[in-house]
């Protein structure tokens, strides 16, 4: 609400340094430039791998997103969590998440850490093999897909744009079950998903 919108504007205050969690209107704003390829077009389309700034603020205009100068330094700000003056895609990824209450996320990080056997803190190509249980995916349940099909698109669901690396990260767990989450809206439904893609 506006209310949020004028909190996150003090953020952009002399000697402020608080760090919020995502507001309601910096989630739209994002969902503009959620994608690595509308990232990398804003980042000036020179493959840089941050985005300043002036790319931010030249970005949002070309979208068409009305913001003050302030504000937009102060959603800039919010977003750039480790303070470094240039945001990456992972920040914006972060940023995008929609909010998850404590009981769902207890209950994905258990089943994070009961897939993560090796306790590296990511789940490898061979532990999402082992617990990942196809044979509730949909097209395979109506015989359009082999459980290796379901399997490999399952597998590509998690990468974040830009940082395809065959490995399941906490954060990219998180996330996808943010969003998953957020379009589900029974407590038991959510955790029932759970148990139905995983053979924990």
């Amino acid at each position: 609400g506006e209310g949020s919108w004028k909190h996150i504007r003090t953020m952009g205050g002399s000697g402020n340094t608080q760090r919020s969690e995502t507001l309601p209107r910096e989630r739209c704003l994002l969902g503009l430039v959620a994608s690595d390829e509308i990232f990398r077009r804003m980042a000036n389309e020179d493959h840089r791998p941050n985005m300043s700034l002036e790319d931010f603020e030249s970005g949002i205009a070309e979208y068409a997103v009305t913001l003050e100068k302030d504000e937009a330094e102060a959603v800039f700000k919010a977003i750039d969590k480790d303070g470094s003056g240039t945001l990456d895609i992972n920040e914006f990824i972060k940023a995008l998440r929609p909010p998850m209450p404590k009981e769902r996320e207890d209950a994905v990080l258990q089943a994070f850490q009961a897939i993560d056997q090796s306790g590296d803190g990511e789940i490898s190509t061979e532990e999402v093999r082992k617990y990942y249980n196809p044979k509730m995916h949909p097209m395979v349940r109506r015989k359009k897909w082999t459980e290796e099909r379901a399997l490999e698109v399952f597998l590509k669901v998690f990468e974040t744009p830009g940082d395809k690396d065959g490995k399941v990260t906490l954060d990219e767990f998180i996330n996808f079950y943010c969003n998953v989450s957020a379009s589900t809206e029974d407590d038991e439904d959510f955790f029932q998903i759970i148990k139905n893609v995983w053979k924990i």
